[in-house]
């Protein structure tokens, strides 16, 4: 038994003396009333308030001693015979213990006075002991104490309620039963008079509200279980609980359990269930978790009724639990709509755009086994291109097997078009587009494969430019004039770095000019230009500025100091020329007209410079860096050879550029046009340039062979 005594009382013994004060006061302003109100019956004032029931209630006022009786809520009516005093100012009476708050009235022969205000009650309710000490929701729990009639409100931990009208299932002054709430949890309880701001009184002693828990050893079933089955939960108090949880957030409410009992549950196991632990939970929705955990079983894939398979088309997949599968999947496409003929086989629909390889099979519990054997797809196959010559615009036609499973054609050139089935015919069409090559086609089928044509598709040309002449070499900013046919079709100009020319100069069908984009690639390079049909040509190979140093870079001369000689030393033999240096690079410049003679020479080996011997010369390409002054003219012209270990070797006219716009770039000489081959040895004599005429402003360095 559980016992405790705390107790709200409230007595308000000032109240009483202000309302016996007043009375007093009230009494004394009354005896100079008319005469003809002497014998009025008067209530001036009753207390106290609030009052214990079982305590003395005052009233005072005048002529009181006509009083025959007074009714208390909720309609005690006790006669004058039993006031405890009566007098003309004063009548005084025990208050019932029945009594309920209400206005009270005083019972006259001249009629009825009702207080304007109603009487109130203090009274000490009061817990001594409650039973059982630890219960079941939905038991009953038996309070003892003291003015138990009064309460309205059982309040359980956590905040749970029980209120009379619908838990209580008795109640008197001194003992209360009332049901335990589906939702209460162990902790102190206390009883409320459920007034606006009401008296609530609580235990000290904790009530233990019984909790559900697993057994210690085979709470339920761990071997490998099967979502959709039975599985049994031992374990105590069982009957308390109202949800089973499973790891994925699957809840089984008590509703749907198969049986239950106080020592087992039986639920279907959900489909979504995973992997792990169970929780159980009472109506407080308190957690109780399990040690043990639930593994489910998974599908076994053991081949296909067809393989290979045509996409669109069905197939069945063999094994066993295959009853558990809700989603088949090829590599990024999935398949969800699946009939189960057993849990030995399932059927479904091929994606069309499902690629052939391994499938997965997923569960609901969104466990993921795979087959153990690829699946091939059945691709579309071309016998006939007819024509197999067009200009863009034209259609094509494509035939031969499972062309229904064609989603577009690639062209040769990279260009890719929609293609269009006709069933009735058996044969795809598609659009020759602009910028289309001469070669086969790629089938591309719904899944993404492709399948290539064993025929080559030759492409029309009829609106191409066609350039006669363009320069070998250009400085980034400046002007590129190219001459040619149809070139106002152009409509892009692109220069290596995949960078599109945005200012142009004069442009016709058969003039172009072009500013040199300031941010091209540096080196050798090609420019693209499409047409206003997206077709598009090239340009000869195009030295763009200064080709870089490499590693494999074989210096002739530099005009840098190495070892014991000083490029500086190098100016022509022929005079008209000198070294200087600007920004740190040192090099030669002609700063007079040189008719003939030479421009780069050298042959200072012994001094710890010595030249190179190549082997396999024609696999190396010939270079020297240029500029030639804003305003000079003529370089062009200058019938120059190149001089080699001693060996002479003509080259002509147009060994320089005839421009290079006033900045540096890099010319390349073949080396087949000096007539060289297999190994050449520069280790001793002279090394250079020779000819004339060769104009005042022209600059030159780094004399040099790059591989090819």
């Amino acid at each position: 038994m559980q016992t405790k005594y705390m107790q709200y009382i409230r007595y308000s013994f000032s109240m009483l003396m202000l309302f016996v004060l007043g009375a007093g006061l009230l009494f004394t302003s009354c005896e100079d009333d008319d005469d003809e109100n002497e014998s009025k019956v008067e209530l001036l004032s009753y207390g106290p308030m609030p009052v214990a029931r079982g305590g003395e209630l005052r009233f005072i006022g005048n002529n009181l001693d006509k009083v025959t009786s007074v009714v208390i809520p909720d309609g005690i009516e006790i006669a004058s015979a039993d006031f405890t005093s009566r007098s003309t100012d004063l009548i005084t009476v025990t208050v019932p213990q029945t009594a309920v708050e209400g206005l009270v009235v005083l019972k006259t022969s001249e009629g009825d006075i009702t207080t304007k205000t109603p009487i109130g009650f203090s009274e000490p309710i009061s817990i001594d002991e409650f039973a059982p000490a630890s219960i079941k929701p939905g038991d009953i729990l038996t309070i003892k104490g003291d003015y138990l009639n009064l309460v309205k409100e059982v309040i359980f931990t956590d905040r749970v309620v029980a209120i009379d009208s619908v838990s209580f299932e008795s109640q008197s002054r001194k003992e209360l039963q009332v049901v335990v709430p589906d939702g209460a949890q162990t902790g102190i309880i206390g009883v409320s008079d459920g007034a606006e701001d009401p008296i609530i009184i609580y235990t000290e002693e904790t009530l233990d509200v019984v909790l559900p828990s697993f057994a210690e050893e085979n709470a339920f079933t761990t071997d490998p279980v099967k979502a959709g089955e039975e599985l049994t939960i031992s374990g105590s108090n069982l009957d308390v609980v109202r949800k089973v949880e499973f790891s994925g957030d699957q809840v089984v409410e008590s509703d749907d359990f198969v049986s239950q009992t106080e020592s087992e549950i039986v639920v279907v196991i959900p489909a979504a269930a995973h992997d792990g632990t169970i929780a159980i939970m009472p109506g407080s929705g308190l957690e109780i978790v399990s040690v043990e955990e639930i593994e489910l079983m998974v599908p076994t894939i053991t081949g296909f009724n067809v393989n290979p398979v045509k996409p669109g088309t069905l197939l069945r997949a063999l094994g066993e639990d295959l009853d558990l599968v809700t989603q088949v999947v090829f590599g990024a496409v999935s398949q969800t709509e699946i009939v189960v003929i057993s849990d030995t086989e399932i059927e479904f629909t091929v994606p069309v755009d499902a690629p052939g390889g391994v499938l997965g099979f997923v569960t609901a519990a969104e466990k993921e086994v795979t087959s153990s054997e690829e699946l091939q797809m059945i691709m579309p196959s071309i016998s006939e291109l007819a024509p197999d010559a067009a200009p863009a615009g034209d259609t094509v036609r494509l035939g031969g097997e499972n062309l229904d499973l064609v989603a577009s054609v690639t062209f040769t050139g990279g260009v890719n078009v929609e293609a269009e089935y006709d069933e009735s015919k058996d044969s795809v069409y598609v659009a020759v587009p602009n910028g289309a090559e001469n070669g086969p086609l790629t089938v591309v089928a719904k899944n993404s494969e492709e399948v290539v044509t064993t025929q080559s598709f030759t492409f029309i040309s009829i609106n191409v430019p066609v350039i006669n002449s363009i320069p070998g070499a250009v400085m980034p900013g400046s002007l590129l004039v190219i001459e040619g046919e149809k070139l106002d079709l152009l409509t892009d100009v692109i220069f290596p770095g995949d960078i599109t020319a945005t200012m142009f100069g004069n442009k016709s069908a058969t003039l172009l000019e072009v500013y040199v984009p300031e941010n091209v690639t540096m080196g050798k390079g090609i420019i693209t230009f499409v047409t206003v049909d997206g077709e598009t040509t090239t340009s000869p190979e195009i030295s763009f500025g200064v080709d870089p140093i490499t590693p494999e870079t074989i210096i002739v001369n530099d005009y840098e100091p190495h070892g014991g000689h000083d490029g500086s030393w190098d100016s022509g033999w022929s005079g008209g020329t000198e070294i200087t240096t600007e920004d740190g690079n040192t090099f030669l410049k002609v700063v007079a007209q040189i008719a003939e003679g030479w421009v780069i020479n050298c042959n200072h080996q012994a001094n710890g410079a010595p030249g190179p011997v190549i082997e396999n010369i024609e696999n190396y390409v010939l270079k020297f860096d240029i500029r030639i002054d804003e305003g000079v003219t003529g370089a062009e012209n200058a019938q120059m050879q190149v001089v080699l270990g001693d060996g002479w070797h003509w080259f002509g006219p147009g060994f320089f550029p005839a421009s290079t716009n006033g900045g540096w770039m890099t010319v390349e000489i073949p080396v087949s046009a000096l007539g060289l081959s297999g190994k050449v040895d520069m280790s001793s004599g002279t090394n250079g340039i020779y000819g004339g005429v060769v104009p005042a402003g022209i600059s030159l360095d780094n004399l040099r062979f790059d591989p090819k």
